[in-house]
């Protein structure tokens, strides 16, 4: 069968009964029907004659090798596009099936023998298992593909279709492995109108990488947020968006959220007008995780708390330690995974006292990740960066047990983003 969007699919129905034994037969003898429902065994003729194997037409006992008889016929049939063997009747082609040799010349040249394999009539000289089959047109394909003739293209294609349904069964059950992605250079030039100092200083990548958000000035002077394609050199105005600071996308990048006069706001990507969430006195960040909440620092002297993602009541999350001078969560960052949250706790206005903690969505127990920075941010490297005194350092994260595998090492700051390996297993990056 051929799918709307061209894919091969090989549809086995089963074996039909007829109702009653005097249902009349079919009057193409290539689809005639089962003679029976009793299970296969000797002396009983049992499935659809131009498929059947010579010991099925004769009522001998049958194994799986009369399944390898009829998969020869069908691929010869795909291939070919006739049928191996033919007759008026439905006795006509059993007699071929039983006495007749397919004309082998129709197939391609390297797959006569495997198929002529499946189509021995004594199934002791057959192929024992449909596993060899597969072998052995794993080792005819690839020569064959490298040089198909115009005449082979179809039967090609239906060849690879059959071995990428092998192929994907057998995928199924494998574990899935994480593909290690190479760690790019990649300066981009936001243009002069880019606000990223004081109140408008973050920047934010959508979850697929393509695109960017942040603060820009206008032509009548006012900041809006802007979101760039990183293949495309202009951005473009998300109007409603007058004073945003700290954007943030959703987990599909279809929204992005911002801080604004005093209230948390989404809008969506693809522009319009901007929806209030709540209130946010002093907004210092946020994170939207998949599980349909915010989590977001809604002022400056303040614990994190959680909002819906289309707006409601702030429930609180975390707690200010006053027994440990906290007085502020501020930058959260929802993990990969979802299962804890990142962020930054300090005494204002020492930033270089806060530390950098992690607290689980599920239990609130909270872990110190690392003492003596600020605004730290997990990146796909598995690498956690942090600031510390004007500087940015980065070292490996343990993501499981939320701590650092090594010590620290840091760079000076310039305006280029660059990754550079230092020793076996550490990372540095300028910015």
């Amino acid at each position: 069968m051929i799918t709307p969007a061209g894919m091969v699919k090989v549809l086995d129905f089963g074996l039909a009964a007829i109702a009653e034994a005097s249902a009349p037969e079919s009057t193409d003898p290539s689809v005639s029907p089962t003679f029976t429902m009793s299970p296969t065994r000797a002396g009983m003729i049992l499935g659809t004659a131009a498929y059947m194997s010579p010991e099925q037409a004769c009522g001998k006992k049958v194994d799986k090798r009369a399944d390898i008889w009829a998969f020869g016929v069908v691929l010869y049939e795909m291939l070919t596009g006739k049928q191996a063997f033919k007759g008026e009747t439905v006795s006509d082609i059993l007699a071929a099936v039983i006495k007749e040799e397919p004309a082998l010349d129709p197939l391609p040249a390297h797959l006569r023998a495997t198929i002529e394999k499946c189509l021995r009539k004594d199934p002791r000289t057959r192929w024992r298992d449909i596993g060899d089959v597969r072998m052995a047109l794993d080792e005819t394909l690839p020569a064959a593909v490298a040089r198909p003739g115009k005449s082979q293209a179809i039967p090609w294609i239906i060849i690879t279709a059959l071995l990428a349904v092998a192929l994907g069964l057998a995928l199924v059950f494998l574990p899935a492995r994480q593909v290690e992605r190479p760690q790019m250079l990649l300066p981009v030039d936001l243009g002069p109108g880019a606000a990223l100092r004081g109140t408008f200083s973050t920047i934010a990548i959508s979850p697929d990488g393509t695109r960017l958000v942040f603060g820009q000035k206008g032509a009548d002077g006012a900041v809006r947020l802007a979101l760039r394609r990183l293949d495309q050199m202009q951005a473009t105005e998300l109007q409603g968006t007058e004073g945003a600071r700290d954007p943030f996308f959703s987990p599909d990048g279809q929204w992005i959220g911002f801080g604004t006069a005093g209230k948390l706001k989404k809008v969506s990507a693809q522009g319009g007008t901007p929806s209030i969430l709540c209130d946010a006195p002093n907004f210092r960040g946020a994170s939207w995780g998949e599980d349909g909440f915010i989590v977001a620092a809604l002022d400056t002297r303040a614990a994190l708390t959680r909002i819906p993602e289309n707006g409601g009541n702030p429930q609180p999350f975390t707690e200010l330690d006053k027994e440990g001078h906290e007085t502020t969560h501020r930058w959260p960052q929802v993990l990969p995974g979802g299962k804890a949250v990142l962020f930054t706790t300090n005494v204002v206005p020492f930033f270089e006292t806060a530390t950098i903690a992690a607290q689980s969505l599920k239990s609130k127990r909270r872990d110190v990740v690392w003492k003596g920075g600020s605004f730290g941010r997990y990146v796909s490297s598995r690498h956690l960066l942090f600031v510390y005194n004007g500087t940015l350092f980065a070292a490996r994260m343990d993501l499981d047990r939320l701590r650092l595998w090594t010590s620290i090492r840091s760079s000076t700051c310039s305006r280029t983003v660059r990754w550079k390996a230092c020793k076996p297993g550490w990372r540095s990056i300028r910015v």
